[in-house]
């Protein structure tokens, strides 16, 4: 029952969905606040700033910043904490968590020498 309580208050998402991407941007303006921007979700009124230690699996800590894509946590380093974030809804429901997580990097192009 509770399992499909919780998915009746965080609908499915389909392929199409624009789910918001946070992204460490930098660490400004102190040199070691984290600045964090992310993309809009269409119908979000705001939005929730999940961060946990890098070793740990579970959301730790939370801030609701209001519908704002860009934000700075103060005295939080990048370096030390992985960061998500959740879009939130006129009625309140909260959208999934989506976790920072760098681009694959292409592998460069290896010459072999004979």
């Amino acid at each position: 029952m509770a399992a499909r309580a919780a998915s009746i208050a965080c609908p499915a998402r389909t392929h199409g969905d624009r789910r918001p991407r946070p992204e460490p941007d930098s660490r400004d303006p102190s040199g070691y606040d984290a600045s964090l921007r992310s993309n809009a979700s269409p119908g979000a009124v705001a939005y929730r700033i999940h961060w946990r230690d890098t070793w740990t699996n579970d959301w730790q800590r939370r801030q609701t910043v209001g519908n704002a894509t860009q934000f700075v946590l103060s005295n939080i380093s990048i370096d030390d904490f992985v960061f998500g974030i959740a879009a939130i809804g006129a009625d309140g429901h909260e959208s999934l968590i989506s976790a920072y997580v760098s681009a694959i990097r292409q592998d460069p192009e290896v010459k072999v020498i004979k």
